[in-house]
């Protein structure tokens, strides 16, 4: 990486926290570091294995670029690789989309032809993938972020930087990634935006002219039936007229018919009446007469023979009249009710006139309504759509604004995170300790701590880092530097060109910071003074 970039660098250890504290000094720091890596040194024995040797403690800065990006940074790891992936949706042909939603404007029936064609098109989910392998979380970015705050300008040079095994072309390479997937967002975003809005518009347009044409229809049809009313309502008091003159020449002529039909019946009635009293004088006279008078019995026998048939005649008579007076009432209901029949038929015929305009104009204006419904269901559900994949870009948008930290340097700077390495080394095997950044407390509270005591407590838990992203980083930083062995060859060469074993003043700078520390709570001086000793014996 250049050497050119402004050098932002963080302290070690910082305090107070928010109960209380100070940080450390250099010395305190350093001795704090050499007593833990002691501690955790194998010191060899029957379940320990062989015992190992401390090669070199070193400090080192581990370097972040920081890109400055709108108002904030794109924070680049130049050493080692992650596995950051981004997705973002893939549009289909906009311009293809464009064109043929331009080109359907024109007429209606193409504009309802390519609704229907696309239906689907933007329903239809893609992405595609876009792997950052040199950006840091979003939850390391937020913690470096809080720590630039605090950070101050460094040397331009400084032998404990570790420097990145990526050149500059590289990582502007990652960034150039970043930068076009983002602008590629905002690009699909504005030409969906400009398609919806193309979309909306032809839909509206469509929609109002319909609406003309169903308010031009309705008038052309009520002007037409304005027109034929008057024709249809003379024809109509026409036949009323017609109807009403049928009527009285029927019920006259069903009248006069009736009348003799009723003087016939009624004289066949007082004709039977008279019979009957004719057969019932016959009855006594004959009655009288059968003891006393034998041939005035028979006369009168005879006579009601001949009076019986007569009564029979009539009685056919009467009952032929009946029926000929129930028919001809019969005849002229059934007469008026075919003449009512009739005129009903003719009025429905004239007033289907306007009712078929009614008719044929609620059909047509049903029509282009039902036409203007599918047009807004279907214009909607591509609104619809389009708006929803806007929102997941947007969602998108977001989140890979979200790759990038609150912070924003002038110019592209190297944020430098202060950490140190030990390396032990048993039968020519190696292995390294990493301790990132930690936050120092003064606890008088708690008990007095002994290295070489049974405490459930070590000194290591003033080491704890002060960040949880630090420990993972911590952590998977460790374990990479056995594998990558170029990383190995560059974390010797500092370990080895600072290791704190080798100056001059280690002695006196033990002492001091193991007074600092004590002081604390942290140990016993006198036990401090032992494992130093300890430190040095073993590390030659």
């Amino acid at each position: 990486m250049a050497s050119a970039h402004r050098r932002l660098m963080l302290p070690y250890n910082r305090g107070p926290r928010p109960r209380g504290g100070s940080p450390l000094s250099e010395e305190g720091e350093i001795a704090l570091v050499l007593l833990v890596s002691e501690e955790k040194r194998k010191k060899g024995g029957f379940f320990s294995g062989t015992e190992q040797k401390i090669k070199f403690v070193s400090k080192f800065y581990y370097p972040f670029l920081l890109t400055p990006w709108k108002d904030r940074s794109l924070i680049l790891n130049p050493i080692s690789r992650g596995s950051l992936t981004f997705r973002h949706s893939k549009l289909p042909n906009m311009d293809s989309f464009i064109g043929d939603l331009k080109r359907s404007s024109t007429a209606r029936e193409l504009y309802q032809v390519f609704l229907m064609d696309n239906l689907d098109t933007f329903r239809q989910r893609k992405e595609q993938k876009v792997s950052l392998d040199r950006v840091i979380s979003k939850e390391f970015g937020e913690t470096l972020a809080k720590e630039a705050r605090t950070a101050v300008s460094g040397p331009e040079q400084s032998s404990l930087i570790l420097e990145g095994q990526v050149d500059e072309g590289n990582l502007q390479q990652e960034v150039e990634k970043f930068v076009n997937a983002n602008d590629k967002i905002e690009e699909d975003v504005l030409a969906v935006e400009y398609a919806l809005a193309q979309l909306q518009e032809g839909g509206a347009m469509h929609i109002k002219k319909i609406k003309e044409q169903i308010k031009e229809t309705r008038e052309k049809y009520e002007q037409e039936i304005i027109r034929v009313r008057p024709f249809v309502q003379k024809r109509i008091e026409t036949m009323r007229r017609d109807k009403d003159n049928e009527m009285r020449t029927l019920r006259k002529s069903s009248k006069e018919e009736l009348t003799v039909a009723l003087k016939e019946k009624a004289t066949q009635q007082r004709e039977l009446m008279k019979l009957e009293r004719l057969e019932a004088k016959c009855q006594r006279e004959k009655k009288a007469r059968k003891a006393v008078d034998k041939a005035a019995y028979n006369f009168w026998d005879n006579r009601l023979d001949k009076v019986k048939k007569e009564i029979s005649n009539v009685r056919k008579a009467a009952s032929k009249a009946t029926k000929k007076v129930d028919a001809i009432r019969y005849e002229s209901e059934r007469r008026v009710l075919v003449l009512a029949e009739q005129f009903d038929r003719r009025l429905d015929e004239e007033l289907i006139r306007i009712d078929d305009l009614k008719i044929s104009s609620a059909s047509e204006v049903e029509e282009m309504n039902y036409e203007v419904e599918e047009l807004k269901k279907n214009t909607s559900q591509i609104s619809v759509d389009m708006k929803e994949l806007m929102l997941r870009m947007e969602e998108e948008k977001s989140s890979i604004t979200n790759l990038t930290s609150p912070v924003s340097p002038e110019s592209k700077s190297l944020l430098c995170i202060p950490m140190y390495v030990v390396k032990y080394e048993s039968d020519m095997v190696p292995s390294y300790a990493i301790y990132p950044p930690i936050s120092t407390e003064d606890e008088q509270e708690r008990s007095h701590r002994k290295i070489f005591g049974k405490s459930s407590h070590g000194l290591a838990d003033h080491l704890t880092p002060r960040f949880d992203e630090y420990r993972e980083f911590a952590e998977a930083f460790q374990k990479l530097i056995p594998s990558d062995g170029l990383l190995e060859i560059k974390i010797n060469e500092i370990g080895v060109r600072n290791n704190i074993l080798n100056q001059k003043n280690l002695e006196k700078m033990i002492l001091k910071g193991v007074d600092e520390i004590s002081s604390r709570g942290w140990i016993d001086k006198t036990d401090g003074s032992a494992l130093f000793k300890s430190i040095r014996l073993i590390s030659r």
